[in-house]
């Protein structure tokens, strides 16, 4: 992302409530933690017809990531989901390659702005917001490599976990 972008992850604790007969309150039941998504706002603008191939070639990106592998492909990916995609960003020990598939994307063109042709004469408005649901996606044998102790020490901030 080309500016300075919003950023809100969202973790969760799930407990399930065990009820108590005759009691005041139920019990909650310690299910799983989760980092249930990631959500990054950006501002894209383009200034020049290099602005706008970027900002172009960014919603080409995003609107391909949410699309999965259909109909014919020459890749033999047919039928496969939409790809995983690695989050990096401020630094090794926040986002460090975290394996993440994409929920959902909005490109929105706002209003009362101008418009700039991109070199292919596409027209790209000079000011628009890109925003981005991300949910981390690890694998099982990833998952079973994690370890409380060496995360709360940043020993595997760097693997992708966050």
């Amino acid at each position: 992302f080309p500016s300075h972008d919003i950023v809100t992850i969202n973790y969760a604790n799930n407990y399930s409530s065990i009820p108590t007969t005759h009691s005041i309150n139920s019990i909650q039941a310690y299910n799983n933690s989760e980092v249930s998504s990631i959500s990054i706002s950006a501002t894209f603008t383009a200034q020049n017809r290099s602005d706008a191939d970027y900002v172009l070639a960014a919603v080409h990106f995003f609107r391909s990531a949410s699309k999965m592998f259909f109909g014919t492909s020459s890749t033999g990916n047919e039928g496969n989901p939409p790809p995983l995609l690695f989050l990096n960003g401020y630094g090794p020990q926040y986002f460090n390659n975290v394996p993440t598939i994409m929920s959902a994307f909005s490109h929105s063109l706002g209003e009362d702005v101008d418009y700039i042709n991109t070199s292919t004469g596409t027209r790209i408005p000079t000011h628009s917001s890109i925003s981005l649901t991300l949910i981390p996606q690890y694998s099982r044998q990833k998952m079973s490599t994690f370890n409380l102790d060496k995360f709360a020490s940043d020993d595997l901030l760097t693997g992708g976990f966050i």
